[in-house]
């Protein structure tokens, strides 16, 4: 069976990215921690044993709870939507950005699947407002759902911030940070949800990354700028990737992004 590596569609996912970061994981490792989880796809990836994995977003932490404890019965509430539009502007209705449960888990799934470009965005009262898209693909099948419940069930999965997600990483451990890029310029407009990790939490990120290398963490971090000056001695990679998510195809051109780690 061909399972997609990740369930969900989602802005800054590194999919593009897929080769290099397996290439530049540690041979043998702990526990696997990654704190700005996203479409998890380095934990889906790799398969570790034993994993720590968090985000932010409680819709991303709930569908990764729903998927873990009931994989069936998430897919078939997700399948039972219509993928029309008119379908989906019913559920995005319906939708409370701040509820959880499996009901909320298979809301989010479907919208996700069906809406433009898999950007997740909601306004300042948590309203999910990204219009219905023109090319969504396939929707995962029981199978992949069983699957990826298998994997989650060896990862303890936290709703928080990114620092505590890595408060019980010892020495052998492996974290990833990818934080979301900084995009200069750029007003936010509620990506990934307001309250939501912005450039000024960078410096946040960079001492973890210290604290963490210190305890003889393995670190891996990547981002689209060159922070040697902050990371002395870290070996750094400068790797291509296709932007994945634009206003429109001309504009999902290649970027450069940097991967720095501690070993």
């Amino acid at each position: 069976m061909a399972v997609s590596v990740s369930p969900i569609r989602w802005a800054g996912s590194k999919r593009g990215l897929r080769l290099q970061l397996s290439n530049a994981m540690p041979s043998s490792y702990g526990c696997y921690f990654e704190p700005f989880a996203g479409s998890a796809f380095l934990f889906f990836e790799a398969e570790p044993k034993a994993a720590v994995i968090g985000d932010l977003n409680l819709q991303i932490v709930n569908l990764y709870r729903s998927l873990r404890r009931d994989p069936p019965g998430l897919w078939k509430k997700m399948s039972a939507y219509e993928k029309t539009r008119e379908s989906y502007y019913q559920v995005r209705r319906a939708f409370d950005a701040n509820s959880s449960g499996l009901d909320t888990a298979a809301q989010f799934w479907f919208l996700n699947r069906l809406c433009f470009n898999g950007i997740y965005r909601t306004n300042r009262n948590g309203a999910f407002n990204v219009p219905f898209g023109s090319k969504w693909g396939a929707f995962p099948s029981v199978e992949e759902c069983i699957h990826w419940g298998s994997l989650l069930h060896k990862a303890d999965i936290f709703w928080g911030d990114f620092e505590s997600t890595c408060d019980s990483a010892e020495s052998g451990d492996l974290v990833y940070l990818d934080p979301p890029y900084r995009s200069s310029g750029n007003r936010f407009r509620g990506e990934y949800g307001y309250n939501s990790i912005r450039d000024d939490s960078l410096g946040r990120v960079i001492d973890l990354a210290k604290r963490l290398s210190q305890k003889n963490v393995f670190v891996l971090l990547s981002y689209n700028v060159d922070l040697s000056e902050v990371l002395p001695g870290w070996r750094r990679e400068i790797v291509r990737a296709r932007r994945v998510v634009a206003s429109s195809p001309t504009s999902r051109l290649q970027v450069v992004e940097y991967l720095f780690r501690n070993y």
